[in-house]
């Protein structure tokens, strides 16, 4: 069974191709993303380190009553380790920045191409919850990875 899933994997590769090729950025399907990204506009996604990430989070959460209070070293120990999953992928820390260049949010995530990447953190402002998760679904895309997974808090459902 596996061998016959590993030959017909590079067809299947070039399917996905041509169907997202044919998408436009204003679609929204559950099967793949367009050729030309999701549609997040003119914001713009970069990569970060996890100094950059960590620094990132208080003011990303200020909005919410409440938020993590970690103990001095918690914080670069949580990334640390969360670097330390090589069969899970690559760990991509980036942050998002709107069209005039603020930062509206960031996200962590583990990227394994043509695997499941492992999405630990979105960070969002109120009301940019959408560009972010679009520049995320975009970046994992960019890396060949094939969807991802992870946990959602209720503020990034609205």
């Amino acid at each position: 069974r596996k061998k016959l899933a590993r030959m017909l994997n590079p067809f299947a590769h070039a399917v996905d191709r041509f169907y997202c090729r044919r998408m436009t950025s204003s679609e929204r399907r559950w099967s793949g993303v367009a050729a030309d990204g999701a549609g997040h506009g003119a914001f713009r996604t970069s990569q970060i380190d996890g100094d950059a990430f960590a620094r990132l989070i208080e003011p990303l959460t200020a909005h919410f009553a409440l938020r993590p209070k970690w103990a001095a070293g918690q914080l670069d120990y949580m990334l640390t380790d969360a670097a330390q999953k090589p069969d899970f992928g690559e760990l991509v820390y980036a942050s998002v920045a709107s069209p005039v260049g603020t930062n509206v949010g960031a996200f962590a995530y583990l990227a394994r191409a043509g695997g499941i990447g492992r999405v630990l953190q979105i960070l969002a402002l109120p009301g940019q919850a959408g560009s972010v998760i679009d520049c995320l679904i975009d970046d994992a895309a960019a890396r060949g990875v094939s969807g991802l997974r992870g946990r959602i808090q209720p503020a990034l459902l609205e």
